[in-house]
C-alpha cells in the first residue's frame, strides 16, 4: 500500500496518521502487507513529523520515505505498489489517486471531495466518513469549517479485503484504468 503527500498541503488534511491507524488495525506486524508513506517538505513541519514517527514506531511493515524523488523514481514507486490509499479529510483534484488509477492500481480513498469527480464504487474502494471540523492551525482552512473524518474501522476492513482478494482488487484497478483513460 502506498500513500504520497506533501507536508505543506496541510498534514491534518492529508491525514497520514489516520491511514497508519487503519493499517495497524487491519494487519498485525509481519502479517505480510507493507505500508509506504512517501512525503516531501517534512523539514518545515517537525511536530507533525514527530507525530507520524510516533505512530509508526515498532512497525517495521510501515516505511517512511522522506524527501524528493526525481520524476522517474516517483513514477517507479507508484508503478511498484499493489494499491494506493488516501484517507484524506478534504482533497482538491486528487492527482496521486488519478495517477494510481491510470496505472490500474486498486485505489482506496475517502468518499468525499474532489476525487469523486473520477472515483466511484465501480472503479475504486471508497471509505465512508462522518463530518468533522477543521482544527486550529490548518491554514488556509478556517477553524470550525466542515471536512471529512474517514471511518478508520471501515478503512481497515477495505485494506484487508484488497489484500486478501487481489484478483477482485485487480478487476477494480482495471476498471479504474479504463475510466481514467
Amino acid at each position: 500500500f502506498l500513500f504520497m503527500f506533501d507536508y505543506r498541503s496541510v498534514f491534518e488534511r492529508k491525514n497520514p496518521v489516520g491511514l497508519v491507524r487503519a493499517f495497524k488495525e487491519a494487519f498485525a506486524p509481519g502479517e505480510g502487507p507493507v505500508l509506504v508513506l512517501k512525503s516531501i517538505n517534512e523539514e518545515g513541519h517537525l511536530a507533525e513529523r514527530e507525530r507520524l514517527l510516533y505512530e509508526v514506531a515498532g512497525r517495521p511493515d510501515i516505511l517512511l520515505l522522506e524527501g524528493y524523488l526525481g520524476p522517474a523514481e516517483k513514477d517507479a514507486l507508484m508503478a511498484a505498489c499493489d494499491a494506493y490509499v488516501s484517507l484524506h479529510r478534504s482533497e482538491g483534484f486528487g492527482l496521486t489517486m488519478a495517477q494510481a488509477m491510470a496505472l490500474g492500481k486498486p485505489t482506496i480513498a475517502t468518499n468525499y471531495s474532489g476525487n469523486l469527480e473520477f472515483m466511484n464504487a465501480e472503479n475504486s474502494f471508497l471509505v465512508g466518513f462522518r463530518w468533522g471540523q477543521v482544527p486550529p492551525g490548518c491554514a488556509p482552512y478556517r477553524p470550525g469549517a466542515a471536512w471529512a473524518e474517514p471511518d478508520l474501522h471501515e478503512a481497515a476492513e477495505v485494506l484487508r479485503r484488497v489484500y486478501l482478494d487481489p484478483e477482485a482488487a485487480r478487476r477494480v484497478g482495471e476498471k479504474a484504468r479504463e475510466d481514467i483513460a
